[in-house]
Parts: structure tokens; sequence; C-alpha cells
């Protein structure tokens, strides 16, 4: 009995039925709650479970925007004492800032079960890691086009993106992309007597960026179904 209730709990959560609806329809079928609920309890708690469910995800947002808000005070007070550091200083605070919120986005999303706040918290690093790459340009006056700080930051947020398979990241360095393919010619036809700017962008960095662009499509084109396939 219970493996025939499994089988149709099953078969609904794969069609994206929800939890109560299944529930409610087994009840109607003639099965008892006893084994209903007995089919229910390896996936998710159903009945006097639920609402602890719904209370531990409450608190995990909560403490997630306790720690989103305490982080960007954290950020101000930086940011109002940022000439005061010294350079050395300077880059381990962008480099923790990337690390603890990016760890920060896995725990939620892997061990928490709060797949939004990790991927908002996911979004948010990659932000600052975007940042992070301009502000250390600035730090060690580092002579570049700064299209090429977008093409890093696409680079970084395409490999976050397969790490963590976080579909939304995609999105980020898409724009990103754009901005660095958009920003190059105006930068190199900047002065028309001279391409000296053009020599400033690594050769390697225009190639890496061209294979992680062409793969990331690729990729992706071959993991969506073939009714999609026509829209890109």
């Amino acid at each position: 009995m219970n493996e025939e209730i499994k089988k149709q709990i099953d078969a609904g959560l794969a069609t994206g039925a929800a939890k109560e609806a299944i529930f409610a329809h087994l009840l109607t079928a003639g099965y008892k709650v006893e084994d209903i609920n007995r089919a229910f309890a390896p996936i998710a708690p159903l009945g006097p479970g639920a609402p602890e469910e719904t209370e531990q995800r409450t608190v995990g947002i909560m403490v997630t925007i306790g720690a989103v808000l305490i982080g960007l005070g954290i950020f101000s007070f930086v940011a109002a004492n940022w000439e005061y550091l010294n350079s050395t200083l300077k880059v381990v605070i962008i480099l923790l800032a990337i690390l603890l919120v990016n760890v920060l986005a896995w725990y939620l999303k892997e061990k928490k079960d709060l797949p939004k706040a990790g991927s908002a918290l996911f979004i948010l690093g990659s932000l600052i890691y975007g940042a992070g790459i301009f502000l250390i340009a600035q730090i060690f006056n580092i002579r570049e086009n700064w299209p090429d700080g977008f093409m890093l930051w696409m680079i970084g947020v395409v490999l976050m993106a397969f790490a963590m398979e976080e579909f939304g990241l995609f999105y980020i360095a898409g724009i990103v992309g754009l901005i660095a393919i958009v920003g190059h010619p105006f930068v190199i036809f900047d002065d028309p007597l001279t391409l000296n700017s053009f020599a400033l962008t690594p050769s390697f960095l225009l190639i890496l960026a061209t294979v992680v662009a062409a793969g990331t499509g690729y990729l992706i084109r071959k993991k969506i179904s073939e009714e999609q396939k026509g829209y890109f």
C-alpha cells in the first residue's frame, strides 16, 4: 500500500503539484491518513511539521536580512575611512568581503535550504567582486583599459555560476560582458592617431574571455530543451 502511495506522490511532485494538493487527492482516493503521512515522511513534514518548517525559514530569512544590514553598516564604516587605510588592509578587506558573502550564500543555500536568500547573496557577492576589481586597480594605479576589468568580472561570475549552479549569475555575466564589448571600441579609437591603448589589453585576456563566453553559450544551449533552442 505504501509503495503505491509513494508512486503517486512521486508522480505528483514530478508535475510540480503542491504537497497539500497531493495529500488531498490521496484522501479522496480512499487512502488512510496514517498511510499517507507514512509515505510522505521521507519527503517533507506535513500537518504539525509544516508550521515548524515555515518558522525555520522565516527565522533564516530574518537572520539573512540582519546579516546583510550588518554588512552594509560595516561597508559604510569602511567607506568613510577608506582614504586612511593602507593598501594592504584595503585589499584584505575586499577579499574578505567577497569570501564571507559567498560562503554565507553557500551556507544558506546548501545547508539551510534557503535557495532564494542564497541566490540573493551570490548576486551581492558578484557585485562586490566586480567593485573589488576596479578598487584594486585604483589602489595600485594599474594602467589597463577599463573594459578589461569588466572581462575579468564576467569570467569570475561565469565560473561562480557554474560552480554554484546559479543561473541568475549568467544574466549578470551577460550584462557585464556586453559592457566590455561595447566599451572596447571606444577605448581603442579614443585617439584616432594611435592604437597604443589597444596594446594595454593582454592578448590572453581577450582569448580567455572569448573562450569562456563561447563555452558558456554552448553548455547552456546543450542543457536546454529542443523547443527552447529555437529561441537561441
